[in-house]
């Protein structure tokens, strides 16, 4: 942490560094209740608050898919933004400055943000309590 702390003093953009380590710091590592399945609205996005983190969640019927909620960018509120594409390819864009995310993966469709969005593991249990983790590849 040293070492950001320090570059951050050399240069601003370090700053961008920063807040994608911090925000690893913050999303759970460990299976954590996002909600019942049938408290989240379908086909709209929502936010929710997992331990200290604002997390993006969109349910379309039984999937849901859970990215961090600040835009990687300028940490803008993915909830409001708008969706596009379908299945596999359905994104988010930030309603900020358009920013466009891929759910499944969190990668890039379109900038200003060259950043990947965190993206969380999801389980929907069989009693449809929904649960969120960090993924191992972010």
């Amino acid at each position: 942490m040293e070492e950001i702390e320090r570059a951050m003093a050399l240069d601003p953009t370090a700053k961008l560094v920063k807040k994608a380590v911090d925000t690893a710091h913050i999303l759970p590592g460990q299976w954590t209740p996002v909600g019942r399945l049938d408290e989240l609205p379908d086909g709209r996005p929502t936010r929710r608050t997992l331990g200290d983190a604002p997390v993006f969640v969109l349910r379309r019927g039984r999937q849901v898919d859970v990215l961090y909620d600040l835009c990687s960018h300028l940490s803008g509120p993915l909830s409001e933004g708008e969706l596009s594409g379908g299945g596999d390819a359905m994104c988010i864009s930030c309603p900020w400055h358009g920013s466009t995310f891929r759910l499944r993966d969190g990668q890039v469709q379109r900038g200003p943000t060259t950043y990947r969005q965190p993206v969380l593991q999801v389980r929907v249990d069989p009693d449809g309590s929904v649960q969120a983790r960090l993924r191992e590849d972010n």
